[in-house]
């Protein structure tokens, strides 16, 4: 099952912009296996018990996702939006 995942900022400064996943099942795990791909871009996406952080925006197919449990199906699209903080 292929899964894109659209990266902004600067986790796509780490990784890339674009990239595919081809096995998670659920928003929660596929954001886990970007995290596992940089220790940088897990600091971004993870807290310190390994849980996904709240302040990261989640959209799957151009709809806002509040469940991480939520069922992933082939071809989905996750965009991953991080906080952008300065003033």
């Amino acid at each position: 099952m292929a899964i894109k995942v659209t990266l902004t900022g600067r986790l796509a400064d780490i990784l890339d912009k674009e990239i595919s996943l081809s096995s998670p099942s659920t928003v929660g795990e596929a954001i886990r296996e970007v995290a596992g791909m940089d220790e940088e871009a897990k600091a971004f996406l993870l807290d310190d018990e390994g849980k996904v952080r709240d302040n990261i925006i989640v959209l799957v197919n151009d709809e806002n996702v509040d469940d991480l449990e939520q069922p992933l199906r082939e071809g989905d699209v996750i965009f991953l939006l991080l906080p952008i903080a300065g003033g």
